[in-house]
């Protein structure tokens, strides 16, 4: 039998650099992880924004930052990363 677990939050989750176009995201893994850890999943997208899907990254299990782009300038983005 196997069970699967959904890991915890990845720990740390920080900006690292902004820009007026971009952020850059930073994140340390779980700790436990509770198993294996795959893949990060980074999602974003614009607060208050009822239409519209929001963005969804990918990333492999080695990678620790991700560089959030084509943001525009005096909105909020609401970012979140899954692991």
């Amino acid at each position: 039998m196997c069970v699967f677990a959904v890991p915890p939050a990845p720990s740390n989750v920080r900006v690292l650099s902004r820009r007026s176009h971009s952020i850059m995201i930073g994140w340390q893994t779980p700790n436990p992880p509770h198993g294996i850890i795959t893949q990060y999943l980074v999602k974003y997208r614009r607060r208050n924004m009822q239409y519209g899907v929001p963005f969804l990254v990918v990333l492999p299990p080695t990678s620790h930052m991700y560089n959030v782009t084509d943001l525009k300038p005096n909105f909020v983005y609401d970012i979140q990363v899954f692991s």
